[in-house]
């Protein structure tokens, strides 16, 4: 009687049974009620087998091994390890022949790749964006894109500026 109570109180007296009107089964506990057999049952059946496999492989590999250092004598296996690394890290060049800027042109010709359309700094033209508003709303840590004359002033400031000094 002892633990019939004891297993009421783990499993049913602080569950909330108010919303299962209909008394349909719990999927949570016939998952932990069955989790151990199951643990145990792949255990046996799968991890077992595939460690035996294991085992077997190991073994067979290390048989190899002791095998095939008693018939070695010489030094071939090196060489033939250099040549297949060589291999494997080359890359074939399908236009040998072509230089760089043919192919470029090329593909121009064929519209895949397209000239981009001749813009000055000039072009980029706008208005200030005036800052008081953000500088208001300093809770919002968007922060909020800039003008095209502000980038018109920052290319001039940071990119064109060092070059002719």
């Amino acid at each position: 009687m002892q633990a019939c109570t004891e297993k009421f109180c783990q499993v049913w007296q602080d569950r909330d049974e108010t919303h299962n009107f209909p008394q349909k089964y719990d999927a949570e506990l016939i998952r932990e009620a069955l989790r151990p057999g199951v643990r145990d049952e792949i255990r046996l059946k799968e991890v077992d087998t595939v460690m035996k496999e294991e085992l077997e492989n190991l073994r067979l590999a290390v048989e190899k091994g002791k095998k095939g250092k008693k018939k070695k004598g010489k030094k071939k296996g090196k060489g033939k390890g250099k040549g297949k690394k060589g291999k494997k890290d080359k890359i074939k060049d399908l236009t040998p022949d072509r230089t760089m800027d043919s192919l470029i042109k090329d593909l121009v010709d064929k519209d895949i790749l397209q000239l981009p359309a001749q813009v000055g700094v000039r072009d980029y033209v706008g208005h200030y964006k005036n800052l008081d508003a953000v500088e208001q709303k300093a809770m919002d840590p968007q922060v909020p894109e800039p003008s095209m004359a502000q980038i018109r002033q920052t290319v001039i400031e940071q990119l064109i500026l060092p070059l002719g000094s």
